[in-house]
């Protein structure tokens, strides 16, 4: 037996239930009756939850959420044990070649190990989960660690370096307490392996002609074509702009050339079916000295409108027919509950008057706002604001504009997140993003550090009910990252999310 597969016995052998089950499992799948030993490890889990919630819950479940009551209760042994077992049916699936479902299970060993976070009498921020804890129990951290090097191997086998070099690098081995470090840890960790794909670029023109698809329900199927305008017209490169599309044209405004300017604050437009000349429109009219640059600033296209809010408490209109600017006055009456467990001091939500970097949605006549930088944070926020639209009335809905102690129910403060809205118009999710420990550091601020913190979340708030919810990712997933181009499609019925910084592994 090899000595990583020694590793998880012992890891078995924490559970608190009965072992003959165990040892059946481990009989079937050591003679290659990987059939047989899936159902005898499943057995197992579904004795631990005592048949209280399917295993795994599918993410669409309404209690598939990552925060799971039942896991939360388990003994540190049993969340060992159930760990092991998840890992031993994704190796199963692993020979029966069925990709996708190996990682559904490896992701269940994520899923219960952000249980334990959620158990701690203190909770933490997500960087210091990732980068000071470590269980009490070595065989837990040895489990995680067996589960996300083999998630590692299979990303890498459907060309998703950029997840593969995330889930091995963020095992975080080499700074473990020696109690964790083992014979059959550092086999797993396998820092050779570590070392070549850290090299790899994210996707590696040197590995593309070789890439096949091998699993079409986890690889992105299609090809890309550079559209080239006829006559730019005028428009220069730039970086920080805001885009968006309506009625078959692409809309582009603001931006900069580098990062000591020129900063730019025209309006454009292409229609992108003809492709022919770029079109300028009447520039945004504000001044720089009352608004500040039109950087990171998100603009929506609603009922023939499209919004800018910037942080101040005049919301900009560009009148899609007219072509004209105009602006509305907006107001923002804190609750007692918003001084009190929302941290807003004075009478605006935003200090300074600026918001940068934020995510934003429009749903059924009201501005969603989330996260974001303004006059006081670089890190980043995760302060949740809503604006009907008809009585420019703004609401808080959670967060703070300066998180200064951890809270599990909504997530964490970050700049460049992005998010979609689903289908049904009562989903707004949030993925991803990051909290810029660096830019903190730099002006003294809370939670500053060398790095930033790049988020591996999604986030799901429901409007109807009005509760954040922590979802699964599960699949091929995208490593976390900010500064993303994404979007949500409806025809095809998904969010598609492409290029960003990723500020958690290696350059």
């Amino acid at each position: 037996m090899a000595d990583s597969d020694a590793g998880l016995v012992a890891g078995l052998r924490a559970l608190s239930i009965a072992q003959k089950p165990v040892g059946e499992a481990e009989t079937a799948r050591i003679a290659g009756r990987y059939t047989e030993a899936k159902e005898h490890y499943l057995s197992v889990l579904k004795e631990l939850v005592r048949d209280q919630v399917a295993v795994p819950l599918s993410s669409s479940h309404p209690q598939g959420g990552v925060k799971n009551d039942v896991y939360m209760k388990l003994s540190n042994g049993d969340k060992v044990g159930f760990m092991c077992c998840c890992v031993y049916i994704a190796q199963c699936l692993l020979k029966e070649s069925d990709i996708e479902q190996a990682l559904y299970w490896l992701e269940e060993v994520n899923v219960m190990y952000q249980n334990v976070l959620f158990s701690l009498k203190e909770p933490l921020w997500d960087w210091d989960w990732d980068l000071t804890y470590w269980p009490e129990d070595p065989r837990m951290s040895f489990v995680v660690l067996t589960s996300r090097c083999l998630a590692s191997d299979i990303f890498l086998s459907l060309g998703n370096s950029g997840t593969a070099v995330w889930q091995r690098y963020w095992t975080n081995y080499p700074r473990a307490p020696m109690t964790h470090i083992s014979p059959q840890a550092l086999e797993v960790y396998n820092q050779t392996k570590l070392n070549e794909i850290i090299r790899i670029r994210h996707p590696d023109p040197a590995l593309t002609p070789s890439l096949k698809v091998t699993v079409p329900s986890l690889q992105v199927l299609g090809s890309w074509k550079k559209l080239d305008a006829k006559k730019m017209n005028g428009l220069m490169q730039r970086l920080s702009f805001s885009t968006f599309i309506w009625k078959g044209y692409l809309y582009l405004a603001g931006g900069r050339k580098d990062s000591l300017g020129p900063f730019y604050r025209d309006l454009w437009r292409l229609n992108l079916k003809k492709l022919g000349s770029w079109t300028r429109l009447p520039d945004y009219p504000i001044a720089m000295s009352s608004s500040g640059a039109f950087l990171g600033w998100t603009i929506i296209p609603y009922n023939d409108k499209a919004y800018l809010f910037t942080g101040r408490p005049n919301v900009d209109v560009f009148d899609l027919v007219t072509q004209q600017w105009s602006s509305f006055r907006t107001s923002y009456t804190p609750t007692s509950n918003d001084r009190r467990h929302g941290g807003i001091e004075g009478r605006w939500m935003y200090p300074g008057s600026q918001l940068t970097d934020s995510t934003q949605q429009i749903v059924d006549g009201k501005l969603y706002v989330f996260g974001g930088t303004h006059g006081t944070t670089n890190i980043g926020c995760n302060l949740f604001m809503v604006l009907d639209l008809q009585t420019r009335q703004w609401t808080r809905l959670s967060g703070t504009p300066m998180a200064l102690k951890p809270d599990l129910s909504s997530p964490g403060p970050r700049k460049t997140p992005s998010s979609w809205v689903d289908a049904t118009n009562n989903k707004i999710y949030v993925f991803s993003g990051e909290c810029a420990r660096n830019g903190a550091h730099l002006q003294n601020e809370p939670h500053g550090a060398d790095d930033g913190y790049a988020f591996a979340d999604l986030w799901c708030w429901y409007i109807k009910e009005g509760h954040w919810k922590r979802e699964r990712m599960v699949g091929n997933i995208p490593c976390p990252r900010s500064e993303v181009a994404f979007t949500w499609n409806p025809k095809l019925g998904k969010a598609i999310v492409w290029g960003g910084l990723q500020s958690r592994c290696p350059d």
